[in-house]
Parts: structure tokens; sequence; C-alpha cells
């Protein structure tokens, strides 16, 4: 397993437990505004991740039929 992969996992249990403390802050405070800043930019993360694997997949096709990635 790589660095990047582990970093990546991290970043998903970060995301989680970001998304899973809205439910319990107003939609309105600034908190909930902070947090939904960082979800954008681990979302713009995750969008690169995948496609640095899709570049770097022997086989794009079966990168997304087979989950190769």
């Amino acid at each position: 397993m790589s660095v990047t992969n582990i970093v990546i996992s991290l970043l998903s249990v970060f995301s989680i437990l970001l998304l899973s403390a809205t439910f319990f802050i107003s939609s309105e405070s600034e908190i909930y505004r902070l947090i939904s800043y960082f979800d954008y930019v681990l979302c713009f993360i995750f969008l690169i991740d995948f496609f640095n694997q899709l570049v770097k997949a022997r086989d794009k096709k079966s990168y997304f039929i087979r989950l190769d990635g």
C-alpha cells in the first residue's frame, strides 16, 4: 500500500466524520459553512486522485468495469 493510498484513506475517514458532524450543527452556523468548504476541498482532492489512478491504469475500460482502481 502506497503512501498516497494511506493519505486518501485517512482523508476519507476525516470526510465521513465531518459530514457526520453536520447532523448536529445548525445549518446557519459558521462551523457548518466551514465544514462545507472542507468537504469541497476534500472532494476536489478525491477527484484528482481518481483521475490520477485512471491515467495510471493499464486498461481504462477495465478500470471501470472490474473496479481495478
